[in-house]
């Protein structure tokens, strides 16, 4: 156990593995009881909708998205935003019938060794062997 200033409060306080203080820890377990109330009550309310009303009662984007991530809280998609068709390897919007979008397909395509066929280099001419002379030789101009 050591001491540690609350990353939301500053206040000085005992701490065991969060890195804030229980009254920060009972706020932030109200307001997720809030967001979970709100959201069975609105089950198919529009993200931007959702942000904005709880974002009036103290809810901000980033705790919304450490509860999504601790699995505490389930957002569902529109249904506008469910037919839209995804790349699967970065999640931006696609053409129909196209599995990656321009920039996936762009890395791809230069991460991919190419499939040349090898250049042939031409195998030089079979000459008769020189031969080999024995001795001094003079020319003349």
């Amino acid at each position: 156990m050591s001491l540690a200033n609350c990353k939301h409060c500053g206040k000085l306080f005992n701490q065991f593995e969060l890195n804030i203080c229980p009254e920060c820890i009972q706020q932030e377990e109200d307001l997720l009881s809030l967001t979970q109330d709100f959201l069975r009550d609105n089950p198919k309310i529009p993200q931007q909708l959702l942000l904005d009303a709880l974002e009036t009662q103290g809810v901000t984007p980033n705790l919304i998205s450490k509860w999504v991530e601790s699995r505490r809280i389930v957002l569902t998609k529109d249904e506008d935003e469910q037919s839209i068709l995804r790349c699967s390897s970065c999640g931006r919007p696609v053409k129909e019938g196209e599995p990656l979008c321009k920039t996936c397909q762009i890395k791809r395509l230069r991460s991919k060794p190419e499939n040349k066929s090898p250049v042939r280099t031409p195998k030089p001419k079979e000459t008769a062997p020189l031969k080999q002379s024995r001795g001094m030789h003079f020319h003349r101009n």
